[in-house]
C-alpha cells in the first residue's frame, strides 16, 4: 500500500510525502512515462530496475527518474520506505538536470550536509501551511546542491560490481540496527569478504561501517527534526553503542549536536530565523565520510 500526501504546490514543482508499506517483495510491474522526479528516502529503501541496471534508493542515495524511462520498483525490507518525492516540471527539470545524462546518472549520493537539509525542509514544510515561497526556494536550493556535478556521481558502476553493491545495501537497510559482520553479509550474498570490502568502496565511496553509519545517523536526523527528544531511546533503536555514541556522531559528520539541530529546524523558515537558513544548512556541514 502506497499513500502519496501533497506537501506543497506550485506551478513548477510539486512537493509529495510518499509512505510506501509494502512488504518485501521483487520486480514490481513496468512503470514510466510519469514526468521527471527527484526521490530523498527518509526511512527504508526501495530497488528502481532500469532495463538490465538496478538501483537503489535509501537515506542517504536518493534517485532521479527521468520521463518517458520505464522503470520496475523491489522493495528489499519488510516495513516499506518513506520518501520525500519533487515532481518536476519539464521546463524546471530542464533547467536542473541539463548536466546529467538520463539512464547514466540515476543515484546521487548525499553527504550529511545534505540530509541534514532534507530533514529540515520536510519539517518546515509540514509547519509551513501552503507557504510557496518557503518551500519552493527551500526545495530548489536543496536540489541544486543535490544537482551539481559530482566526479563520484559520474563514475559509472561495473556490472558485476554493481550487482554485488546492491545486494550488500539491501542487506544493511533491512535492518540498520543490526550488527552483522563483513563475513556475515559476504555469505549471504556469496562473495569473500574481501571481495565485498573492496567492491563496496569502489562502487559508493564509503566503507560498509561508514555507509552503515550514515544510515543509522540519517534514520536519526529524520527522528529528531520530527520532534523526538528521547536520544537514549533513538540510539538504542538505531544501533548506536549509547546516547554519547549518537551525539558524538552527530558532532562529527554532522559539526552539531541533536539539540543544535532540532533549534535550528525550529527557527528555519520562521519570521525571526534567518532568511537564507536552507543555505545556512548546506553550508554548515562536510562530506565526513567514515
Amino acid at each position: 500500500m502506497s499513500v502519496d500526501r501533497e506537501l506543497c504546490v506550485t506551478p513548477k514543482l510539486t512537493i509529495l510525502d510518499l509512505v510506501c508499506r509494502t512488504a518485501r517483495s521483487g520486480k514490481g510491474p513496468t512503470r514510466g512515462g510519469e514526468g521527471t522526479h527527484l526521490v530523498f528516502v527518509r526511512r527504508g529503501a526501495f530497488g528502481a530496475h532500469v532495463g538490465s541496471r538496478a538501483y537503489i534508493a535509501d537515506p542517504q542515495t536518493a534517485l532521479v527518474s527521468w520521463v518517458d524511462t520505464e522503470y520496475r520498483i523491489s522493495h528489499p525490507g519488510e516495513s516499506g520506505d518513506d520518501c520525500t518525492v519533487f515532481d518536476l516540471a519539464p521546463e524546471l527539470a530542464d533547467e536542473l538536470l541539463a548536466g546529467l545524462e538520463p539512464r547514466a546518472d540515476v543515484e546521487l549520493r548525499l553527504s550529511p550536509a545534505v540530509q541534514v537539509a532534507h530533514a529540515a525542509l520536510v519539517a518546515v514544510i509540514r509547519r509551513a501551511s501552503g507557504d510557496g515561497l518557503v518551500c519552493e526556494e527551500a526545495a530548489l536550493e536543496l536540489m541544486a546542491a543535490v544537482l551539481s556535478p559530482s566526479p563520484r556521481r559520474r563514475q559509472r558502476a561495473v556490472r558485476p560490481r554493481r550487482a554485488l553493491v546492491f545486494a550488500a545495501i539491501e542487506l544493511l537497510n533491512e535492518d540498520v540496527s543490526a550488527n552483522r559482520s563483513v563475513s556475515a553479509l559476504a555469505e549471504q550474498i556469496g562473495c569473500s569478504p574481501w571481495h565485498l570490502m573492496r567492491s563496496f568502496r569502489a562502487e559508493t565511496g564509503a566503507s560498509l561501517r561508514g555507509y552503515r553509519l550514515q544510515l543509522r545517523l540519517a534514520a536519526a536526523l529524520h527522528r529528531v527534526a520530527a520532534g523526538d527528544r528521547d536520544l537514549a531511546r533513538i540510539a538504542a533503536d538505531l544501533g548506536f553503542a549509547s546516547h554519547a555514541h549518537l551525539t558524538g556522531t552527530f558532532a562529527r559528520l554532522v559539526g552539531a549536536s541533536p539539540r543544535e539541530i532540532r533549534a535550528r529546524i525550529a527557527r528555519a523558515g520562521s519570521s525571526s530565523g534567518s532568511r537564507d537558513w536552507m543555505g545556512t544548512f548546506l553550508k554548515a556541514g562536510v562530506d565526513r565520510r567514515e
